[in-house]
């Protein structure tokens, strides 16, 4: 993966609270589950990378961004 200059590769780990109604299967996919007791998803992991944004100096953007590379 070419990260280029001024980019950085990040792991995120979170928790997702789904809004009445939303499907929590396609939310676990592939690596949550859904606390019955609570309702959040919980242990979501996501990598990505952040580049500078070429359009919009100063500013970043997401790329790359999924559960594995």
């Amino acid at each position: 993966l070419d990260i280029g200059d001024g980019g950085v590769a990040f792991e995120a780990s979170f928790e997702l609270k789904p809004a009445e109604g939303a499907d929590t299967n396609i939310l676990t996919i592939p690596d949550g589950y859904l606390d019955s007791e609570s309702g959040w998803i919980k242990e979501k992991f996501i990598l990505g990378v952040l580049r500078p944004d070429e359009e919009n100096e100063g500013k970043y953007k997401i790329t790359n961004f999924g559960t594995g590379w």
